[in-house]
């Protein structure tokens, strides 16, 4: 596990262009926190340093946003509004990781088990100051070295 500290949403842009280089096809990334603690902003930037070029906003009324990346799609989705993994699993998100793009969820607790194996977990957490954030990022097994470049 790494930690990293923010202490802005620029910092956070940042942190989350760090991760993304160095994804592989099929991870995903899935954003546990608060509301407000930052994720869709940490999804922002991971999509930016994917090389989106459109706005990047929360899914959260349309449960899924497709974006086009350098040499993939990037799909983000948001599990707020549903209740339970059987909810998650009529979804069929598995589909999004199997075709070998990059998966963003936000609320990922919600899909109980479901998450796969290349799965970077990364929990955004407030601090005192309202713009201190602490994030911890726990690679997937499959990556054997992370290299955290505060």
């Amino acid at each position: 596990m790494n930690t990293f500290v923010s202490h802005s949403a620029n910092e956070t842009l940042d942190i989350a262009a760090h991760i993304a280089s160095q994804l592989h096809p099929g991870d995903v990334v899935a954003l546990f926190g608060s509301l407000g603690a930052g994720k869709t902003t940490f999804a922002r930037g991971l999509a930016n340093a994917l090389g989106v070029s459109s706005s990047v906003s929360s899914p959260t009324y349309t449960i899924q946003h497709t974006y086009k990346a350098k040499g993939a799609s990037l799909h983000h989705i948001d599990l707020y509004r549903l209740m339970t993994p059987d909810d998650v699993d009529m979804l069929d998100i598995e589909a999004c990781w199997e075709s070998r793009d990059i998966t963003i969820i936000e609320w990922p607790e919600r899909a109980g088990d479901l998450l796969p194996p290349q799965t970077w977990r990364i929990h955004i957490s407030m601090d005192l100051s309202p713009e201190e954030r602490h994030i911890e990022v726990i690679p997937p097994t499959h990556h054997s070295k992370f290299i955290n470049n505060e």
